[in-house]
């Protein structure tokens, strides 16, 4: 069934960007389950008006999970290159003041590129 394939890779795009999928996974079962009880209750056409909006639902999810790994991926960067503007220049400002630096303040910059 194309809506099985659909929903287990929208669960499996969840589980990869670490997003909750309970509630998701409710949400898919409910609805399967309202197209199940259509198609063995012959309610054709009511099924055929329904199975797109199942589908389009799906999609859209899909879209969500997507644009919020990528504004989390965003941020993350942004957060790693704010850490590493800060670390250079407070290295920067002890060094002109000949004062000594942490190896771990001078880490910092190289540890923040490999995340």
């Amino acid at each position: 069934m194309r809506l099985s394939s659909r929903a287990a890779q929208l669960l499996l795009q969840a589980k990869r960007h670490d997003l909750p999928r309970a509630a998701l996974e409710k949400d898919i079962a409910g609805r399967r389950e309202m197209l199940t009880a259509l198609f063995n209750g012959d309610q054709w056409l009511d099924l055929q008006k329904l199975a797109p909006a199942v589908t389009d639902f799906v999609t859209s999810e899909e879209k969500r999970i997507k644009m919020e790994a990528q504004a989390a991926a965003e941020s993350a960067r942004s957060r790693r290159r704010h850490l590493i503007d800060s670390a250079r220049s407070l290295i920067m400002l002890l060094e002109r003041r000949g004062e000594t630096i942490p190896d771990a303040l001078r880490a910092i910059p190289g540890a923040a590129f490999r995340r």
